[in-house]
């Protein structure tokens, strides 16, 4: 800028007229006004090609942040919701022992959790899609040998042979019992669906309608 300034106030010196220096001078002022203009410009597009991607990066990374902890908080609201039993499995299968499952598990599920089946297990004597209830007790036998379990018979052991389960049974076959009509199966089944499965045969007396004179009638036909 000095020089050009020298130039224009001394133009003999550098063998010009004074009317072409001024006019060397502008277009130099001119260079230097368009080469400021170009850098501002171009740092202020430069810094916003740095910019803008990071801000983009950090905006989407909140996202995604809240996004996973949206689902970390109801993944552990329906586990917390989730509600278990307990099960005693035995006999023939591979890890005998108590197992906990979700209250809606089936006797298969109890079976697998217990290693499955050994050789010589009996699976047909048990119902594998038989609902399971807290404190059930599965015990799988080997062919020919008399079962016990408390859930997930089929009807076919020796020792339950011909009682009514009073968890499972239809109206019809609650209607087979002497004394029981339509009306109180009805009433059974009502209860167990409000209530849950029956814990033991006396919890039938809770039934309405079930009196003292019925039950013993019934007791002897009947099981859980």
């Amino acid at each position: 800028m000095y020089l050009f300034l020298h130039f224009a106030a001394y133009p003999d010196s550098f063998g010009m007229n004074k009317k072409t220096g001024i006019r060397v001078l502008i277009a130099g002022i001119g260079t230097v006004v368009l080469g400021s203009v170009y850098l501002i410009k171009g740092g202020t597009q430069t810094s916003g090609e740095t910019l803008l991607p990071d801000t983009r990066e950090n905006i989407l990374s909140d996202m995604e942040q809240d996004v996973s902890d949206s689902s970390h908080e109801d993944s552990f609201s329906e586990t917390k919701n989730v509600k278990t039993i307990f099960v005693y499995v035995s006999g023939e299968v591979r890890n005998p022992g108590v197992y906990e499952l979700s209250e809606d598990s089936r006797v298969f599920e109890a079976i697998e959790m217990a290693g499955g089946f050994t050789g010589d297990a009996d699976s047909d004597s048990l119902n594998l899609a038989g609902n399971l209830h807290d404190g059930d007790h599965i015990h799988v036998g080997k062919p020919g040998e008399s079962v016990s379990s408390q859930s997930g018979m089929n009807g076919t052991s020796s020792e339950k042979e011909g009682l009514i389960n009073i968890n499972t049974a239809t109206s019809e076959e609650l209607e087979s019992l002497s004394g029981i009509g339509p009306a109180k199966a009805a009433a059974i089944i009502a209860y167990r669906e409000e209530h849950g499965a029956f814990k033991k045969i006396t919890d039938l007396l809770k039934v309405p309608g079930i009196g003292e004179k019925l039950y013993e009638m019934i007791k002897n036909r009947i099981t859980v």
